[in-house]
């Protein structure tokens, strides 16, 4: 009865369901990579669950129930909590009218990552604000999650399904999930900020970049990038993925207010060198 009884308020709270419209989402990764909101506030908890929130949703966090530590089993309950993951067993891909097929793996004590599977039966990701990519870290088609290069995250924890009832051709955004916490959004947009890559699920070391101007050994670092800079726009997609991107090492800078750069320009920094993806 209890159960009847959520499934009831997740149906209300969502609209109707459309039991004949379910559908595996096809791999779009424009619609993940081209905004620059979606691409950098969603991360792969977002991308598995297909369910863009701008948030950096975390799992266990829809429900008041976050996960405490970094490994399998705090993960998996934290995810489990939320409406519409469903552990599963691994089941093969038999038509575009399948639940979704996602898979968490984990980093022990520092981070977790999750993939989707296609329509075509191949495995996709997004590493936290990393473009969306259907390669693993050796720069692979990924055609099963438990043999791919997948960096540190060494720890295969196991299979989650959920639904997908797009409303648009490109069928994303359209996970029949309730993830994230909407009142945990990142600050006032409308400032500049710098960003520390660090993570692909868990949110990453953000501030203000008033704030790591005031601190002198981020000045320096800035300050140097912001006159090192290699000319040219370059491809937010521009090597092969790579979880090293995620090593804290690589400074994502949005500078909304033209501090360093021109208004609304977003540059890349690594090893002092800046690149400017967008502007």
């Amino acid at each position: 009865m209890k159960y009847s009884f959520l499934v009831f308020v997740f149906l209300i709270a969502f609209g109707s369901a459309k039991a004949n419209s379910t559908l595996v989402p096809k791999y779009f990764p424009s619609f993940w990579n081209d905004n620059d909101e979606t691409l950098w506030e969603n991360n792969c908890y977002n991308y598995s669950t297909n369910r863009v929130t701008n948030s950096f949703a975390q799992p266990g966090e829809a429900s008041g129930k976050m996960y405490e530590e970094i490994n399998c089993e705090a993960v998996i309950e934290a995810a489990s909590n939320d409406l519409g993951l469903i552990k599963s067993e691994y089941f093969p891909y038999s038509s575009k009218d399948d639940d979704t097929l996602i898979a968490l793996v984990v980093s022990p004590d520092y981070d977790y990552h999750w993939y989707r599977r296609g329509e075509d039966g191949l495995w996709t990701h997004k590493m936290g604000g990393t473009p969306a990519t259907n390669l693993d870290s050796s720069g692979n088609i990924i055609k099963d999650v438990t043999t791919a290069d997948r960096g540190s995250y060494v720890d295969f924890c196991g299979y989650f399904r959920v639904k997908n009832y797009p409303e648009n051709d490109h069928e994303q955004d359209g996970g029949y999930v309730r993830i994230g916490n909407m009142s945990k959004l990142p600050g006032d947009k409308s400032k500049s900020t710098i960003e520390i890559q660090m993570y692909s699920g868990r949110r990453n070391p953000r501030m203000t970049l008033e704030e790591a101007l005031s601190n002198p050994v981020l000045r320096k670092q800035l300050i140097l990038a912001s006159e090192n800079v290699l000319e040219g726009t370059y491809p937010v997609v521009d090597e092969v993925p790579t979880f090293r991107e995620l090593d804290g090492k690589t400074i994502i800078l949005h500078d909304r207010e033209g501090i360093l750069f021109d208004e609304g320009t977003t540059v890349k920094i690594r090893s002092g060198v800046s690149k400017i993806i967008s502007n």
